[in-house]
């Protein structure tokens, strides 16, 4: 199991935040990594913040939303997913711009949220950011529900069920027929609604009302490719 990703962390109901397991590059929050120990009790992460939503774990990196809808991240920030300029070390849960506010986020090796007012910004790993280490960047109005951040693409569904998808693409896991990477979100290229989106390394899965699901991108473990679209 990788050490950066072989963690978890949950909210508890007093709306603090608790992580466990590996702690190599400071992914359980306190701001102090503690390489080759694994952390069996969950401990709460730095700072005297309440939260209301924990957005998700990605590659050492773990983000989530106080209750006044201010983001923080914490964890690795080896390609500035953390909303700081890129580095090395442990990061205790940091404020991503204190002027933006957030209903959504989704974290890997970049992290993209949904502001409230309805704007799409990421930061972190370049093809889904403008660069690495870059501050949060507005990608999109398009007015998204929900996210999915994957290693170098990320993707958006609106309220009716249309999937965007945006940066790397170089396996179509951007579903728009093509396989050119997209610094803007392209319309994902098939009539069906999804109601869930899920991002993973080179390939894209939606889930439909119906639970029928479709994916595009790499069938890294068939071979091939899944397709150029659902």
């Amino acid at each position: 199991m990788n050490s950066h990703s072989s963690f978890a962390c949950g909210l508890g109901i007093n709306g603090t935040v608790y992580c466990w397991g590996a702690d190599n590059v400071g992914q359980l929050g306190s701001g102090v990594a503690t390489p080759n120990v694994i952390h069996g009790t969950p401990s709460p992460i730095a700072g005297d913040r309440t939260y209301a939503a924990l957005a998700g774990s990605g590659f050492g990196t773990s983000c989530a939303l106080a209750v006044d809808r201010t983001a923080l991240c914490w964890g690795s920030n080896e390609f500035g997913e953390i909303g700081t300029p890129a580095g090395s070390g442990a990061y205790p849960p940091t404020v991503v711009m204190k002027d933006l506010h957030f209903v959504a986020l989704s974290t890997w090796y970049a992290t993209c949220g949904i502001t409230t007012t309805g704007d799409t910004y990421c930061w972190g790993s370049s093809g889904i950011t403008p660069g690495p280490g870059v501050a949060p960047a507005l990608i999109t109005s398009i007015p998204f529900v929900s996210l999915a951040a994957g290693s170098a693409h990320a993707c958006g569904l609106t309220a009716n069920g249309t999937a965007y998808c945006w940066g790397s693409n170089s396996h179509g896991q951007l579903g728009d027929g093509t396989t050119t990477l997209s610094t803007v979100p392209v319309i994902v290229a098939t009539d069906v609604r999804f109601v869930r989106i899920a991002a993973g390394n080179d390939e894209t899965c939606g889930l439909t009302a119906t639970g029928a699901a479709y994916c595009w991108g790499s069938d890294g473990f068939g071979g091939g490719m899944l397709g150029s679209g659902a």
